[in-house]
């Protein structure tokens, strides 16, 4: 595996505001950095300071519900085994993995997606120096995953190629732990909830060529067993555990490891007849720092962009001594299209976020309000997406303003900010309350994390996660779109929705891409629950190919989705 060692100095920072309105409020503090070297086989730790980032805690009552073996293999939710080869790539094969795993529990398909896109052309450019998922994660957000028949795997530095059309991209991703081992009961909690979890292993290196020899060459038998507390190094997937495993420690437990060295290597661990894994003792080699998971994702596609000016992402955060905060935006876009979702990076969980959509900014004061959701939390730090209630028309050339409020559960630095990438006055701002903004990118050298994505079309094909109605919204009561039955399904499917007031509603089918293929309701419609049938067909009457479709329902208010298949 290729080593390298990148260094960056920790500090801390005030910024001189000078007089004027800003001057009565506190400075803001750039959060410390610590020193980031490469420990290993191929991940590198964030040069952030993360160390609050930890695990719920599992309740003793509720760790003793766990069952006694897991395996998300058993569901069909894990992608085989690849191989990096002799380049130190981890990083991408463990987030390309979360990626497609993501997919196969979302759209029940299996794909097979590009490591050397993520390893080539995230900001970073490491290529086989070594990452982490959150570099690979800021290139999955921004333009998404190609497929490995464009843009296949090469065990070397090779030029970025954008020339791939994207195939899925990441709309919310979570850093579950930092740089601080979870508890058994949490990781095993986690896994459940998120599915299989990008995670990191210390593999061994020079320094320890006994423990190195034995991981690398473990093909079976009692599970792999550390004790040591070096930095972890490498990065795998957690797809499972066994409690009854034994371990060479000489006691029973161990985790269920993807790793990408290859289908020869490893063993198949109570699963099929595929090797590339390993059984690892719990609380081993460090297993489980700096665990993240993909939690929301949607098809991609050439029309669909996100405007951003944190091209490097998240690595730095801003605040005023408490937990609370402000970021602006400032952006503009080429050609007609439509908002559809606000993004940002958020630095803790938060216990509340506002966004809100401006059309005037006069460097002081915020006035045309355009759009806003209000009162969303996140229970991770991470990337996160709010979807407007309706898509909000944008003009070419106009300047749109977008400010987030952002409170976190603990930390006090609740704004991210990219310091790598390009920076300018008049792109992002800072606040201690919403007025007095700070120029980021003309006084701070640096940029807020705070985007927007947009589509020429009406509505993006991805599921709404239930949010309550925009305020003044006459129907707030129940409004609820059941899943399809039976789904898969051929040749129809039955599609039932509830009313908690009389109101005009839409139900439609669209494809991935967002466009409206059937229109089932376009009616008024009485309180009570509603049922239709869709048989496949189109507006025109013609039959659509086998694939994975949306039904959308929506009031001009609120909106539902569900997806379902069609199979041939």
């Amino acid at each position: 595996m290729r080593r390298t060692a990148v260094v960056v100095l920790a500090f801390f920072c005030l910024l001189d505001l000078g007089a004027g309105p800003a001057a009565a409020q506190p400075a803001p503090q750039r959060a410390p950095t610590i020193a980031r070297t490469d420990p290993g086989a191929g991940f590198v730790p964030p040069a952030l300071e993360l160390s609050h980032l930890v695990l719920p805690a599992v309740s003793p009552a509720k760790a003793r519900d766990l069952p006694a073996r897991h395996d998300w293999r058993e569901q069909g939710q894990v992608s085989p085994a690849k191989d990096q080869g002799s380049c130190g790539s981890c990083y991408a094969f463990a987030a390309v993995g979360d990626l497609e795993s993501r997919v196969l529990r979302d759209w029940l398909q299996l794909v097979d997606l590009s490591e050397n896109q993520v390893k080539e052309c995230h900001y970073e450019a490491n290529s086989c120096n070594g990452g982490n998922a959150q570099i690979a994660m800021n290139l999955l957000t921004l333009r998404g995953a190609s497929l490995e028949s464009c843009d296949p795997y090469v065990a070397a530095d090779v030029a970025c190629d954008l020339g791939c059309e994207p195939g899925f991209a990441v709309l919310a991703w979570h850093w579950l732990s930092g740089g601080l081992q979870p508890a058994t009961a949490d990781l095993k909690q986690a896994l459940l909830d998120h599915g299989p979890l990008s995670t990191t292993v210390y593999a061994g290196d020079s320094s320890n060529p006994s423990w190195w020899q034995t991981f690398t060459e473990w093909d079976g038998g009692p599970g792999l067993y550390y004790a040591g507390g070096e930095q972890t190094n490498h990065a795998v997937m957690l797809v499972g555990w066994d409690d009854d495993q034994p371990h060479a420690g000489g006691g029973a437990g161990c985790w269920i490891v993807k790793n990408s060295w290859g289908a020869s290597w490893g063993d198949v661990c109570g699963y099929g007849s595929a090797e590339g894994y390993c059984y690892l003792a719990y609380g081993s080699a460090g297993f489980g720092k700096w665990s993240s998971a993909i939690v929301e994702l949607m098809p991609s596609y050439p029309e669909l962009t996100v405007a951003a000016w944190d091209e490097g992402g998240w690595t730095g955060a801003y605040g005023y001594n408490q937990t609370a905060a402000w970021g602006l935006a400032r952006h503009t876009v080429p050609d007609e299209t439509n908002l559809h979702r606000v993004e940002f990076w958020t630095t803790d969980a938060t216990v509340d976020v506002d966004v809100y959509v401006y059309a005037d900014f006069d460097g002081t004061t915020l006035g045309g309000l355009l759009a806003s959701a209000l009162n969303r939390s996140f229970p991770a730090a991470g990337y996160h997406s709010v979807e407007l209630t309706s898509p909000l028309a944008l003009s070419p050339g106009v300047d749109y303003y977008v400010a987030v409020r952002f409170q976190n559960a603990s930390y006090v630095y609740p704004v991210a900010i990219d310091g790598q990438g390009s920076r300018g006055a008049g792109h992002t701002w800072l606040s201690y309350s919403g007025s007095a903004w700070v120029d980021l990118g003309g006084t701070a050298n640096c940029e807020a994390g705070i985007r927007i994505r947009t589509s020429p079309h009406a509505t993006l094909a991805v599921e709404d996660p239930g949010s309550p109605p925009a305020p003044g919204a006459p129907h707030a009561a129940r409004f609820e779109l059941a899943a399809p039955w039976p789904n898969p399904f051929n040749p129809s499917t039955n599609v039932a929705f509830t009313l908690g007031a009389a109101a005009r509603v839409r139900l439609r089918i669209h494809d991935l891409q967002g466009r409206a293929l059937r229109t089932l309701v376009d009616a008024a419609l009485d309180a009570g629950r509603h049922q239709e049938v869709w048989d496949g067909r189109d507006d025109a009457g013609r039959s659509l190919p086998a694939g994975v479709y949306v039904c959308r329902l929506d009031d001009g208010w609120q909106s539902r989705s569900q997806r379902v298949v069609l199979i041939k």
